[in-house]
């Protein structure tokens, strides 16, 4: 729009909100998206970039407030960036992810699924509830070490002494680490120059065993400089389960393969109902464990006459959904293409006794299934990206009587739905709140096969 310029300040009433928290409002019919903006509010907003077919704006004054605003419970949670849904009253938050779900599948998908048949199970603890979390190093203005997270869309670190979202116990071990690394000098890594040695802590965390794993994400691996480090946290604290050096290098800016153990135990225990799951620190496993054993929960509800079938589990990791099925089906293929996923998968199949569970190591945007037994139900939690189009076809040729379907994303959920829609029909779906505090959306859906549905209704 031509007549809006960046740096501009207007005054626009907000009548909805985006899928990533923004409030939504109109100049003229061009969309505005106001950070921390909420339906039914008027506000002055200063545009911060405006493109072809939108505008962006940062919140300026609250000219009308929303009954549902409220004081965010963190001070940084106006600048900090893992946070965007801690203004609003949390069931208003249920509210607008059950909106997002809705609105994808019918806009994307052409799917007119009842609003009021998705079920929500909010969280009991919407605040720290993350089992994992990687917090950036770098320097404060006077040459201080610092952590924290990025300020949104920029590499700015935003100190966040502590985090309502991270284990409260973790924000003392952290505030901790970086006052002893500064005692050390031990130096932080520079973005911009590429230079420097340590580039976040990180922990994870058994809500049964209330113990730890503490990470150190470095640039090389010499271990010389976190040595006094460990020594010291080891004798302060005594919930340390073991200690990692994770070697990123120069290119990446976040945990690699390359772990080095420091101290402790190898892996991490992490207990799911009748399941154990030993962890390395860069091992994918659901953040928020509680809520994690209700939607795997809720999966195995969506499978009341299935004990006897045959059940692939697609994109299955470290066996996260496999070995909680495990004791309650008679047979699990498990099917994951990372090598080092196979490789404690393995682990974790022998720990939890599961003879039943079969692990392939395949290529899922390539494999052709046909060497194995044919499934009656088909379970799969894919990346953020969807699932691949190798695997849409394969469902709809070997057409399982039901697929359990596991997203963190509504539309990608709404696209790949689409191209399953001709055999299939959904019939539940629900979001178990693994995030509060954020605009994230984990659902997971159970489609059967039409065909099944005609003969039950005749």
């Amino acid at each position: 729009m031509e007549n809006l310029k960046k740096g501009q300040v207007i005054e626009i009433k907000i009548d909805n909100i985006g899928v990533e928290g923004d409030g939504v409002g109109r100049i003229e019919d061009f969309v505005v998206f106001v950070k921390n903006a909420l339906p039914s509010e008027k506000v002055k907003a200063q545009i911060s970039s405006v493109h072809k077919n939108f505008a962006k704006a940062e919140l300026v004054e609250i000219i009308e407030s929303s009954h549902f605003r409220k004081d965010p419970e963190c001070p940084h949670y106006k600048n900090c960036g893992a946070c965007d849904f801690m203004h609003i009253q949390y069931y208003k938050t249920l509210e607008f992810k059950k909106q997002f779900l809705f609105n994808n599948l019918k806009k994307i998908a052409n799917i007119d699924f009842p609003k009021e048949n998705i079920e929500i199970i909010g969280a009991e603890n919407k605040l720290y509830y993350r089992n994992k979390v990687l917090q950036h190093v770098g320097e404060d203005k006077n040459g201080n070490l610092i952590s924290g997270f990025y300020q949104k869309g920029t590499h700015h670190i935003i100190e966040v002494p502590n985090c309502k979202i991270q284990n409260s116990k973790a924000n003392e071990i952290f505030d901790y680490i970086i006052k002893k690394a500064n005692q050390l000098n031990i130096e932080p890594y520079d973005r911009k120059s590429k230079k420097g040695y340590l580039k976040q802590i990180g922990y994870r965390y058994s809500p049964r065993t209330q113990k730890f794993m503490l990470i150190f994400v470095t640039n090389t691996d010499n271990k010389k400089p976190l040595k006094k480090l460990v020594q010291s946290i080891e004798f302060k604290f005594g919930n340390i389960a073991s200690i990692y050096m994770s070697v990123a290098g120069k290119d990446k800016d976040t945990l690699s393969n390359k772990n080095i153990l420091l101290s402790g135990k190898q892996y991490l225990d992490i207990y799911l109902g009748k399941a154990i799951y030993k962890l390395l620190p860069d091992t994918f496993f659901q953040i928020n464990s509680e809520q994690a054993e209700v939607m795997f929960k809720k999966i195995m509800s969506y499978l009341p006459f299935e004990r006897l079938d045959t059940i692939w589990d697609l994109y299955g990791g470290v066996g996260a959904i496999s070995f909680f099925l495990a004791s309650e089906f008679r047979k699990i293929l498990m099917f994951e293409r990372n090598k080092n996923s196979i490789k404690i998968a393995k682990v974790n199949k022998k720990i939890n006794f599961a003879t039943n569970v079969e692990i392939v190591q395949a290529d899922l945007d390539n494999c052709s299934f046909s060497e194995y037994e044919k499934p009656d139900v088909v379970v799969m939690d894919p990346p953020r990206s969807g699932v691949s189009q190798n695997i849409i076809d394969m469902l709809n040729r070997v057409k399982p009587k039901k697929i359990i379907f596991v997203s963190c994303d509504t539309a990608t959920l709404a696209r790949d739905m689409n191209k399953l829609k001709e055999n299939y029909s959904i019939k539940k779906l629900s979001i178990t709140d693994m995030f509060p505090q954020t605009h994230h959306v984990e659902t997971v859906g159970m489609l059967e096969r039409k065909e099944v549905l005609w003969m039950k209704k005749n």
